[in-house]
């Protein structure tokens, strides 16, 4: 057995912090997503214990996790020894430990074969369509980043202001093996099942020719590294592919690096798709282009240099010229695009 006591007597709060709860001043809104204004949960830290007003919920800290996790007890008491550092107990608790392991490397067999993982249009859909655009994903679109709210709309951007909330909904309407497999959650070094996003993100989705959405990037709200987060095993796609139905044959068609180009691009009357840098650009996507005259606008560093080799190599295999766009003086084409507008 867990050392039960040593468990329960961990600082709630802490718990909670942990989960990716927002606690102030020992309140915070309800991981159930019910709250919208007023929060909900509530902490007592004197007695260590939670309790939600709204779904008149509450508990220890072991309630707390199988709660956000919508997990077994087993598992909560696993999760808080990992994450807090506590030893499982004497050899009496083999059988539990035995258990927990087994649980764990159930997920870890779904998550590491070869060709498990595969995009998940149901999910993926799902989860954008489940999205809005939050207040501070919006306004670093619009004041840093200048794009204009026909961008926004016209690629469905949309993002993830709590994902601890998000993962929760995600789980008890998929599972967390559909989760795993399509790439939305991932095993932890800690041994658990986590959500591939664990702050703010953008959400960017990438549409298929069926505009059907094939892929997910997101974007980490803020100056947190990794700045962009893919989907985890799965191959990367092609975005603002489906403009390829809106373009005729011998159409300019603009490849860019990165998706904030494609945007810029789009706002700027230009026809552009975007790759997610050199190592992610699969040679037969040259295929998909042969009807139109192509035009590479790499960013001016040493990768967009590797980038425009990969690429212009792909399309000179098929016998398909192309040209390379070199901006000067700016470091890609957003940048050159929000120095006209000012």
């Amino acid at each position: 057995m867990y050392n039960l006591e040593e468990l329960k007597s961990i600082p709630v709060v802490e718990v909670a912090e942990k989960l990716g709860i927002n606690v102030k001043k020992n309140k915070a809104m309800c991981f159930n997503n019910h709250d919208k204004k007023t929060p909900s949960l509530s902490f007592n830290t004197r007695k260590n214990y939670w309790h939600c007003f709204g779904c008149n919920e509450g508990g220890n800290s072991i309630q707390l996790v199988q709660k956000v996790f919508a997990c077994d007890f087993i598992d909560a008491c696993y999760w808080l020894s990992k994450e807090f550092n506590i030893p499982f107990g004497s050899e009496k608790n083999k059988k539990l430990i035995l258990k927990t392991k087994k649980l764990v490397q159930r997920h870890k067999s779904i998550a590491e074969k070869d060709n498990i993982n595969k995009p998940d249009i149901e999910v993926y859909e799902w989860l954008v369509n489940s999205c809005s655009l939050g207040t501070r994903a919006y306004k670093y679109l619009m004041n840093e980043r200048k794009f204009n709210n026909e961008v926004i709309q016209h690629f469905n951007i949309k993002s993830i202001e709590n994902p601890t909330n998000v993962f929760l909904n995600a789980k008890s309407v998929w599972g967390i093996d559909r989760l795993l497999k399509c790439g939305l959650a991932k095993i932890s070094d800690k041994d658990i099942p986590v959500f591939i996003w664990t702050s703010s993100v953008i959400l960017f989705p990438f549409y298929n020719l069926d505009n059907r959405i094939e892929y997910l990037q997101g974007r980490q709200v803020g100056d947190r590294e990794p700045k962009y987060i893919n989907l985890n095993g799965i191959n990367t796609h092609i975005y603002n592919f489906n403009v390829l139905n809106q373009i005729g044959k011998n159409d300019f068609i603009y490849i860019c690096e990165g998706i904030p180009d494609v945007l810029s691009a789009y706002q700027m009357g230009i026809h552009a798709v975007g790759i997610l840098g050199a190592n992610n650009f699969n040679e037969e996507w040259a295929n998909y282009f042969t009807d139109y005259k192509i035009r590479i606008i790499p960013d001016s560093d040493i990768s967009g240099n590797e980038f425009a080799i990969v690429v212009e190599k792909a399309f000179r295999k098929i016998g398909k010229p192309v040209q390379i766009i070199k901006l000067k003086g700016v470091k890609d084409l957003t940048e050159y695009r929000v120095s006209r507008c000012k």
